[in-house]
């Protein structure tokens, strides 16, 4: 999940939360992120409703989805990872191609890169 989502996702969840503890806020380094047409307005109003300050009622929100959502402790992915490499090398500027058959090498083809030594242009 992106950090746009997770936001949006986190505020959402504040709305419904109640009595949520104060973060401390001090010395946090400024991000910036979109948000749906109309949220931000309609945050710092719910923000001026609870009495918290935007940077506040942004830090509960997002401490608040980061509790209910924990960094994995397992791997997301089985290891080792296969990333597999083709590679040629053509004469001329320009020229590229990925040797037929070379997205076959896998399962999933996204983990096939093609690449070319004269154009340095991965495809």
């Amino acid at each position: 999940m992106d950090i746009q989502d997770a936001t949006e996702h986190a505020i959402n969840a504040w709305y419904s939360a109640e009595g949520l503890p104060e973060v401390k806020t001090d010395g946090a380094k400024t991000w910036g992120t979109f948000l749906p047409v109309g949220e931000p307005d309609k945050f710092k109003a719910a923000c001026s409703e609870r009495g918290v300050t935007y940077v506040q009622g942004l830090a509960q929100a997002l401490t608040l989805w980061l509790d209910n959502h924990p960094s994995p402790t397992a791997p997301l992915v089985a290891q080792p990872v296969v990333r597999v490499i083709v590679a040629n090398q053509k004469g001329g500027v320009g020229r590229h191609s990925c040797p037929p058959g070379s997205r076959k090498l896998s399962r999933r083809p996204a983990i096939v890169s093609c690449w070319s030594t004269t154009t340095r242009r991965g495809i």
